[in-house]
């Protein structure tokens, strides 16, 4: 039933024809092909490596996937890049649309004719591999050269038919994204499932005599006890924060959410959140159940004091710590800075700070580069009304600040919901 519904659902077109293209094979009967020189401008940049700038204010896009950091831009606008030589040749592609500049030996394709930028952009990553090694006849190429970028045949549909394939292709490689991540756990789990039985049989604490469905049932409830739940190891994150923070002046939940938020977002530690663009700035409801986690082991609970609510150390407080080393423990480092640097906040701060990141964050998920305008924009006429109330003055001292303190978002984790 499921192969039947995903064929009706992706069914080819009407009728199809010969473009002539080899690799190509048919297109459908209404496409036209078009070679790259003509819808698109090609240029490389005027950068090297050494230019790069650590707490640079745009992206710097060189032969990597990595994105650097420099402070100057050169374009301004939506494009699409490529390694031109490198290790990264025919592998490595950016889609940008904003401000950025690119190193000597990276193609840039920019005001496209014909053809909507995000499409151009799948095409290319796609397909450009194989055509690319056939022409140059072996298994891996060195270099790209103009004659072999600007002569690659494109498939040009008609632009509201690119617009839909565009919006289907986000969609799904974001969903199949996804399940690729849940695989990635599930293999993780049958390899801690293998190794519990290897233990289990080495060490006596299985029968291997008795019936394989048994010795199954015995590994499968000690594996179990071993295991903890996402939120359980978000909470133990939670805890160190906590104990780190709790006697500082401003600490309390406001504070505490808008922390778990940039561990996630910032220190990239895999905490799986789902923030609402609410009036403090980004809020993850299951701080709730962390809370009420902290207070059944006796770590924390929460009281009131005053406006605030604060945590208070009960009397299992250290009891989180094997926890921490054993599910955060290569975390500790970066944690450690963050967390120094977090101390200073005022709540004020801290919220101003967070909803910065997540709109700029937002932005680089969506596949733009925003400038310091388009920031303060969003923060106070798409969030919350009670962002109105900060001048975009302040706002702009504070993306100034967070770009010293090389608080720069890369596009990591889930975006807001509004």
């Amino acid at each position: 039933m499921t192969n039947h519904h995903n064929k009706q659902k992706n069914k080819p077109y009407p009728s199809y024809k010969d473009p002539g293209v080899e690799w190509l094979g048919k297109i459908p009967k209404h496409w036209e092909v078009k070679r790259l020189k003509f819808i698109s401008e090609i240029s490389t940049g005027e950068r090297d490596t050494e230019d790069k700038m650590q707490n640079g204010s745009y992206p710097f896009f060189v032969r990597s996937q990595t994105i650097e950091r420099i402070n100057s831009w050169s374009f301004n606008g939506e494009a699409v890049l490529t390694a031109g030589d490198g290790v990264g040749v025919a592998k490595v592609f950016h889609y940008v649309n904003g401000k950025f500049d690119f190193h000597q030996r990276v193609y840039k394709f920019s005001n496209f004719k014909y053809l909507n930028g995000k499409f151009f952009f799948y095409y290319i990553k796609e397909l450009f591999k194989e055509e690319v090694i056939k022409l140059s006849a072996k298994s891996t190429v060195d270099s790209l050269r103009l004659p072999m970028v600007s002569n690659f045949i494109f498939c040009i549909p008609k632009k509201k038919e690119q617009k839909q394939i565009v919006d289907f292709l986000d969609k799904e490689t974001s969903r199949i994204d996804s399940l690729t991540e849940r695989i990635k756990k599930s293999i993780e789990l049958l390899k801690e499932y293998r190794s519990a039985l290897i233990t289990s049989a080495v060490t006596g604490k299985i029968d291997v005599r008795e019936s394989q469905e048994e010795i199954t049932n015995v590994v499968q409830i000690q594996r179990s006890k071993k295991e903890a739940s996402p939120l359980f190891k978000k909470t133990v994150l939670g805890a160190e924060i906590v104990a780190q923070l709790k006697d500082t002046p401003h600490f309390g939940r406001t504070k505490f959410m808008k922390t778990i938020y940039l561990c996630e977002a910032h220190l990239q530690i895999p905490l799986k959140g789902t923030y609402k663009r609410e009036a403090a700035g980004p809020l993850d409801n299951s701080i709730y159940k962390m809370e009420g986690i902290m207070k059944r082991n006796k770590w924390f609970e929460v009281i009131k004091t005053g406006s605030m609510y604060k945590y208070k150390p009960l009397e299992n407080l250290n009891n989180y710590k094997p926890y921490f080393d054993k599910y955060w423990g290569d975390h500790t480092e970066k944690l450690n800075q963050f967390l120094s640097l977090a101390k200073k906040f005022t709540t004020e701060q801290s919220e101003i700070v967070d909803t910065i990141y997540a709109v700029w964050n937002d932005f680089l998920m969506e596949g733009k580069t925003p400038s310091d305008n388009e920031i303060v924009n969003e923060v106070k006429n798409n969030w919350h009304k009670s962002k109105k109330r900060f001048s975009a003055e302040k706002l702009k001292k504070a993306i100034q600040w967070m770009k010293e303190q090389n608080l720069i978002p890369q596009g990591y984790g889930q975006k807001t919901k509004k």
